[in-house]
C-alpha cells in the first residue's frame, strides 16, 4: 500500500522536479494533464506549454480553477523521470482539490509513446496504487488507447483498471490492471474522478507502472513533494 512517509529518495526526486534538474533521458514523451467534467470544455496542459509550471520534460504541474473547483496543485510525471517507454510509469498527484458546492471533477495524466511490456501479443498487466484523503468520493481509473491523446471523449470503453470507490477520510489501495491486445505504440491515461456533495477537499497520489514496485518506491513519490513545494511557493505572499 502507498504510504505518505517522505524518504530521502522522495526529497531528491522532488527537488529535481521542482527546480528543473533532469534525470537521465529515456526518450522524449508527449504528455498532458487534463482537468474536466465531460460537460464543459476541459483544461488541457501539455508538457512544456506556457501553462505548465514545471520546466522539466516529462513532468507537468498545474495550478488553476475550473467550474467552481480550486485545483491548488496537480502534477503528472512519467518518463524521462519515472520508468521508460518499454516500462511505463505514470504518477498523478493532487494537493487540495477543493469545492464549495457539489459535482464531479476529472483530473488525469495522458502519456503517449509507450511500447511495452508486451508478451504473447498482450500488453500489460500494470500495477496500480493510490493513497490519499477525501471528504468526498474518489475513483481511480486506468485506460489505454492507440497512441492517441485525450480529446474530451469518454475513454471508458478502453478501461483496464479501477481502484475505489473511496470516501470518508484516508484511503489506500493497490491492484493489477487487465491486459489488452498488442498496440505498439500506445497511450496510457491515469484518471481520478473526484465527487463532492458540498464544501470538500481531496488530495491523492496515484500511479500505474509496468512492473511490481520495489519497497522504496512505495513512499510518497517525488511528484507529490514537488507539488507540495510548488503549493507553498504559490501561496507565499509577494513582497511589496
Amino acid at each position: 500500500m502507498k504510504t505518505f512517509k517522505v524518504g530521502i529518495l522522495s526529497v531528491m526526486v522532488g527537488v529535481a522536479l521542482l527546480f528543473g534538474i533532469q534525470s537521465t533521458a529515456l526518450g522524449v514523451p508527449y504528455m498532458e494533464v487534463v482537468i474536466g467534467d465531460f460537460i464543459h470544455a476541459p483544461i488541457i496542459v501539455v508538457d512544456g506549454s506556457v501553462n505548465d509550471l514545471s520546466n522539466v520534460t516529462g513532468a507537468v504541474a498545474v495550478s488553476t480553477s475550473y467550474q467552481g473547483w480550486t485545483i491548488n496543485v496537480v502534477t503528472g510525471v512519467s518518463y524521462n523521470n519515472l520508468g521508460s517507454v518499454s516500462q511505463p510509469y505514470i504518477d498523478l498527484n493532487t494537493i487540495n482539490v477543493s469545492s464549495t458546492g457539489g459535482g464531479t471533477i476529472i483530473v488525469g495524466v495522458d502519456v503517449i509513446g509507450f511500447t511495452g511490456p508486451i508478451a504473447a501479443g498482450k500488453t500489460g498487466p500494470f500495477f496500480m496504487e493510490v493513497g490519499g484523503t477525501t471528504s468526498g468520493k474518489v475513483d481511480i481509473y486506468a485506460m489505454y488507447d492507440v497512441n492517441t491523446l485525450w480529446n474530451g471523449a469518454n475513454l471508458g470503453a478502453n478501461q483496464i483498471g479501477h481502484l475505489g470507490q473511496f470516501s470518508g477520510g484516508a484511503f489506500s489501495a493497490s491492484g493489477y490492471t487487465s491486459t489488452f491486445n498488442n498496440a505498439d505504440p500506445y497511450a496510457l491515461f491515469l484518471q481520478a474522478n473526484i465527487t463532492h456533495t458540498g464544501a470538500s477537499s481531496t488530495s491523492l497520489d496515484a500511479d500505474i507502472q509496468g512492473k511490481v514496485p520495489e519497497p522504496i518506491s512505495l513512499i510518497l513519490l517525488g511528484s507529490g513533494l514537488a507539488g507540495a513545494g510548488l503549493y507553498r511557493r504559490l501561496r507565499k505572499p509577494k513582497k511589496a
